[in-house]
């Protein structure tokens, strides 16, 4: 490209840093980066290959330059680098970069019962973030469930994502923090639209192939089992229902009762003419 007179632009990085985002190993990674390299841009290389804290100034200045530019110069860039440092585990790098770009998501309360997640049903680089995120929320079992009635929302009871927070295992450190050095094979794996931990993609593709999607609690249960015991409770699973729906059968089938509820009537209060009033009795 330069020797055609072509200088590579914000496009050009974006889209290298994402293509290493979804290589197989960090080598091939490497490759792509260290071209942008060659080009007078090194700052993935940097943040892959140094202390994160000699990259601070030079990645708040280029999130100064994009933010400007149209297109969602900025936001494309930011998450493209995203993928790439969650993919090779340093994620404290990745933690630093989303306080950098301001792009931390803000949960907001629903009720004073309930907890939301706003993830919206869009996909950048053919990433889904409500997808994503339920894939790690899910594997740890959080209480976090899809909104019934508005696509692009979780949603979790207060009390039991507090009762979550105090108990889970998963939850007893949650510092993100950096691979001491660059990992051999990338992480992540992008599954239909969910950039997923790569160890995960064989238990989450079982399950939702034989029985769809489950709760949270048991797609954590059956995600966190060996192979061989997964098996057997995924079997049992569909078992149990199989029987349950021929004894639904045998029975003639189960009547839904409807729900009836009370009818709200319209209080309308009766005034009295002045001069009929009359003292009403004890």
């Amino acid at each position: 490209m330069k020797d055609d007179g072509l200088e590579p632009d914000h496009k050009i990085w974006t889209c290298f840093i994402y293509a290493a985002s979804l290589c197989q190993s960090s080598k091939e990674a490497m490759a792509l980066l260290m071209a942008l390299q060659d080009t007078g841009f090194d700052l993935p290389v940097r943040l892959l290959t140094e202390n994160w804290e000699s990259s601070v100034t030079i990645l708040d200045h280029w999130i100064e330059r994009l933010e400007p530019l149209e297109d969602n110069a900025a936001f494309n860039f930011v998450n493209a680098l995203e993928n790439l440092l969650w993919a090779f585990e340093l994620r404290a790098t990745g933690s630093l970069l989303f306080q950098l770009a301001d792009a931390s998501l803000e949960g907001s309360p629903e009720s004073p019962k309930s907890v939301v997640l706003i993830t919206g049903t869009a996909e950048y680089n053919m990433v889904s973030l409500n997808s994503t995120l339920k894939a790690y929320l899910w594997e740890m079992g959080s209480p976090f469930l899809p909104c019934r009635t508005r696509s692009g929302l979780l949603i979790a009871k207060a009390h039991s994502l507090r009762m979550w927070l105090k108990d889970s295992q998963f939850c007893f450190d949650l510092e993100l923090k950096n691979a001491p050095s660059i990992l051999q094979s990338n992480a992540m794996q992008l599954m239909e639209g969910c950039f997923m931990r790569r160890g995960l993609v064989p238990a989450f593709t079982d399950i939702a192939e034989r029985l769809g999607e489950v709760r949270p609690k048991k797609f954590a249960r059956l995600a966190l089992l060996s192979d061989d015991k997964r098996e057997k409770a995924i079997q049992a699973d569909i078992d149990g229902r199989k029987e349950k729906l021929d004894k639904m059968k045998s029975m003639g089938g189960v009547t839904l009762k409807r729900k009836v509820g009370h009818q709200k009537r319209k209080f309308v209060r009766k005034t009295m003419a002045s001069n009929t009033k009359k003292m009403l009795p004890w």
